[in-house]
């Protein structure tokens, strides 16, 4: 699993033509990927802004730690930018994807200690999980689980999100893994999800969630998750 797809994009609203590649996240940009996400998701995502991930001592070195032992599972995904003579340019979207299998933990999990407000987020997405059974619903043994995808801000509404979630068909097929589910937790990355044929088999309200009796996510951007799945063949 290498090189997923090239796409050509034409100007458009003003904004010069591009050409970028969709290719699987290989162990020369392991930390270049894990630095992007830190970049670029972690300022903007909704539940990661709200708790204040990034202000938390120790929270974005646990975060970093985290998506460099996903990305080293060699199944994410990442768009570079290309030249008129087909070299790579920058990394400009990278989603992070891991397999899970049903009744099989995360060895790896055990390895990393989380801070305490990565902890409450894992929380949150494993009780949000956990409202729908991806095993059952879809009748399957495995399926593709991201731990987030981001544009970098200069390249959003161009339609690369939506590129990474049809070339996430490829890494399925190629693992023989029919099924991909995410939790989505922000209203754009949402829609996006539906438009993509991802369905909703689970939700939850963060501005009323609570651990330990304290509300974890003051003011969010975006008041509901959403566990969203969908079969790719």
């Amino acid at each position: 699993m290498a090189l997923i797809k090239r796409v050509h994009q034409k100007p458009t609203d003003g904004r010069p033509p591009i050409t970028y590649r969709i290719q699987v996240v290989d162990e020369p940009f392991f930390k270049e990927a894990a630095n992007f996400m830190i970049e670029n998701f972690l300022p903007t995502e909704n539940i990661c802004s709200s708790i204040g991930l990034l202000s938390e001592n120790g929270g974005i070195e646990t975060a970093r730690v985290f998506w460099e032992k996903q990305v080293a599972k060699g199944i994410s995904l990442a768009a570079f930018l290309e030249n008129k003579d087909g070299g790579r340019g920058k990394m400009i979207s990278c989603n992070v994807l891991e397999v899970e299998r049903k009744n099989q933990e995360d060895e790896s999990m055990k390895t990393i200690e989380l801070s305490d407000k990565l902890k409450k987020i894992f929380q949150t997405m494993e009780e949000t999980e956990a409202k729908a059974d991806v095993y059952t619903l879809y009748n399957c043994e495995a399926f593709v689980h991201a731990y987030g995808l981001s544009v970098m801000a200069d390249f959003e509404r161009r339609g690369i999100g939506a590129e990474m979630l049809i070339a996430r068909a490829e890494i399925c097929k190629q693992l023989d893994t029919p099924v991909s589910a995410t939790v989505f937790t922000g209203s754009a990355s949402q829609r996006l999800a539906e438009r993509c044929g991802y369905e909703t088999i689970a939700e939850l309200d963060i501005t009323t969630y609570r651990i330990d009796g304290q509300i974890v996510y003051p003011k969010p951007k975006w008041p509901v998750i959403k566990w969203m799945a969908k079969r790719y063949f």
